[in-house]
């Protein structure tokens, strides 16, 4: 038995969706799984893809190889351990390329990832498994919030609603027919969601929720439309903003804010910070070539050298295939 795992990066707080929606895009991590040949022992071999090293201080592999520290591996077992089941060990070989504590839900790859492996390993040797909702649901445990969760799995832009009576939260994936391509930047500065989350308040007056709701609501109707105007592309630079997170974070990020103007200058139609950063995306309209574009020197100004990137949406989502 060998399968193979396969889980997008992810970007959440877009706009004024903080905490509720995220876009999956087209940088993946794979795990290849199969029994350990050692018994009651877990082995993991990392292998760093040159998209996380161009952004990381070090070489992230021996932290990461240790299974009592590997998020992968404390996901796998917390299914066998919900299934009422003794933990099968396992050998991971696990190919990196999502930037870690860069925004972009390598955490969520590795919570998805170990609970999609623990799933096909229990159905091969048991014959029984957990749903898709009910991996979405203990994910969205583990991980503390949806966010994430939600496009890393399903793939696409995904809306997480919480149930008020059972709970539990519900994933909707939103049309997406916007004419607009992605770019951005991955500063070579790491920030974790903790530290991140100490700077946003904990409550907000009537003023910032009617900004944010309004504005929620206008980028659902716009991300339907398959074709734009002027007016529309004015209206997105208003349904991208926000006032519960994104102020507050670039006191974190030396150069964010000149960054943003920088590009908003260039043709930008809207910029955000990506969950709780580092990493930088703008969107702009699907004509633009983006040659020529300057991407990175405010934060060099300040400073902070950076990785350009120009993702793209990944509409398929986690995969698991044998192999």
């Amino acid at each position: 038995m060998k399968i193979k795992v396969s889980v997008p990066a992810s970007s959440a707080n877009i706009g004024p969706g903080y905490d509720i929606w995220g876009m999956a895009l087209n940088i993946r991590n794979e795990f290849i799984v199969q029994p350990s040949a050692v018994d009651k022992s877990h082995r993991i071999e990392v292998r760093s893809g040159q998209a996380l090293l161009k952004t990381s201080a070090y070489d992230p592999r021996e932290h990461l190889e240790n299974p009592s520290d590997n998020l992968f591996i404390k996901s796998y077992e917390t299914l066998f351990e919900r299934a009422g089941l003794n933990v099968i060990h396992i050998f991971a070989e696990i190919s990196l390329e999502i930037p870690l504590s860069r925004g972009l839900g390598s955490s969520s790859s590795a919570i998805v990832a170990g609970l999609l492996s623990a799933n096909e390993v229990i159905r091969k040797t048991h014959g029984k498994a957990f749903s898709i909702m009910e991996i979405y649901h203990l994910a969205t445990e583990l991980e503390g919030h949806p966010d994430n969760v939600g496009p890393a799995l399903f793939g696409g832009w995904v809306l997480n609603i919480k149930d008020g009576k059972s709970g539990l939260y519900k994933a909707v994936k939103l049309n997406l027919n916007a004419p607009l391509r992605l770019a951005g930047v991955i500063p070579h500065i790491t920030l974790s969601t903790k530290e991140a989350r100490k700077v946003v308040p904990e409550n907000n007056s009537l003023n910032v929720t009617t900004f944010q709701s309004t504005r929620t609501a206008l980028m659902v109707h716009l991300l339907g439309k398959s074709s734009w105007d002027d007016e529309d592309r004015h209206l997105f630079s208003l349904a991208i903003e926000d006032r519960v997170h994104q102020q507050m974070r670039s006191s974190l990020i030396p150069g964010m804010i000149q960054t943003f103007s920088l590009w908003q200058n260039q043709g930008a139609l809207g910029c955000y910070l990506s969950g709780s950063g580092t990493t930088l995306l703008s969107f702009w309209g699907k004509e633009n070539t983006l040659k020529n574009i300057d991407f990175r020197s405010s934060l060099l100004n300040n400073g902070i050298e950076s990785t350009i990137i120009y993702p793209e949406i990944d509409f398929i989502g986690a995969t698991v295939e044998p192999c």
